[in-house]
């Protein structure tokens, strides 16, 4: 059996890769990285999600994104929103996440020691581990990826999967490929800024 990186390695080669190349991706390989993603946890064990996965027609799936992309920017700019629309265009792959709307409904329906809005950001936070889990499972496959936000081609976006909306909302997109250009690596604030031990403490340089 293939050794795999250590969950040390993944979460420090993860990059934010916005240009991608093709790159030969098995069914196998997309089998594994679902079911990774399968076993991310959720709130109440509800799972409230749905990915769709694109491989045979994303050369239609871009032009359908750029048309609902330029209607939305018509009068403004859109050089930037083609820049890294075309960054994506050499994706093998793309993961669409969904929020299903039907779960949480129910969810908040049968809740009754919580209000409806952290009902609500429960089922967003698991939504938000699944796609770190995803992230991290196309990593693992030596692959690159980004999650980006088509909120304004969401509806076009529905239409072209043919999945219901507005009960499915789409959470992210991340197209998989190859690098096209070696990332830098991203800074993060030191650990004694982001953590505290027993009790909240300010950082060294904030304390008087």
């Amino acid at each position: 059996m293939a050794e795999h990186p250590s969950l040390w390695d993944l979460a420090h080669r993860r990059r934010s890769v916005r240009q991608v190349l093709p790159a030969a991706v098995s069914d196998e390989t997309i089998e594994r990285i679902l079911e990774i993603a399968r076993w991310t946890p959720s709130s109440y064990n509800s799972q409230p999600w749905h990915i769709v996965v694109v491989r045979e027609r994303l050369a239609e799936l871009w032009d359908v994104i750029e048309a609902a992309g330029r209607q939305a920017r018509a009068g403004r700019p859109v050089e930037k929103f083609l820049e890294r629309l075309n960054g994506y265009r050499g994706a093998s792959a793309v993961f669409f996440i969904f929020l299903d709307r039907a779960i949480v409904d129910e969810q908040v329906r049968i809740t009754t020691y919580a209000p409806a809005e952290r009902v609500e950001s429960w089922a967003r936070e698991s939504v938000g581990m699944l796609q770190y889990a995803l992230w991290l499972a196309v990593v693992d496959a030596g692959l690159a990826a980004s999650l980006h936000h088509f909120d304004s081609e969401e509806e076009a976006i529905c239409r072209f999967l043919e999945i219901p909306y507005p009960r499915f909302r789409l959470m992210g997109t991340m197209p998989v490929g190859l690098p096209a250009h070696e990332v830098p690596v991203p800074g993060r604030r030191p650990l004694n800024e982001i953590a505290s031990f027993e009790r909240w403490h300010p950082p060294a340089a904030d304390a008087s």
